[in-house]
């Protein structure tokens, strides 16, 4: 029974890792826009925005207006990413809390019992030797008389 509450526990950090894991290396698009779709996600150097292109499509003949629409999407997209690596991180940290908190309270569990039962030994061991002073109490008497 100990055996699989500790494989539970272990498997529930192990999930939690994974998911930390996961959150940790996902990509959140680049913050330098460019209409050549060539580029998109390859790193940029010496800009302070980010350090990977992100292209955005051509819906109308205007630089300015595409770009406009292209940075609203790709901050969307940004936004999104964001959120979804710290669900992740968070959910991955509380599966790890909850497998050590199950595997200190299991301990706890083991240690009460460990405890009960000692005593019940010990309780049982002091009627005995209450039931053997009173057998050598009876014959102390008998010899008296």
């Amino acid at each position: 029974m100990n055996d699989r509450r500790n494989m539970v526990c272990v498997c529930v950090m192990i999930i939690g890792a994974i998911l930390i894991c996961i959150g940790l290396f996902m990509q959140v698009p680049g913050g330098i826009l460019t209409t050549l779709s060539i580029l998109d996600g390859k790193p940029a150097e010496d800009y302070m925005l980010g350090d990977t292109y992100s292209a955005i499509d051509e819906y109308i003949n205007g630089d300015a207006y595409n770009y406009i629409i292209g940075s609203s999407l790709i901050a969307g997209k940004t936004a999104g990413m964001m959120v979804t690596k710290a669900i992740f991180i968070v959910g991955g940290t509380i599966c790890i809390c909850l497998g050590l908190l199950f595997m200190f309270v299991q301990k706890k569990e083991e240690t009460v019992s460990e405890a009960v039962s000692g005593i019940s030994d010990l309780a049982e061991n002091h009627e005995d030797a209450a039931e053997v002073k009173e057998i050598e109490n009876i014959e102390d008497a008998e010899i008296v008389e």
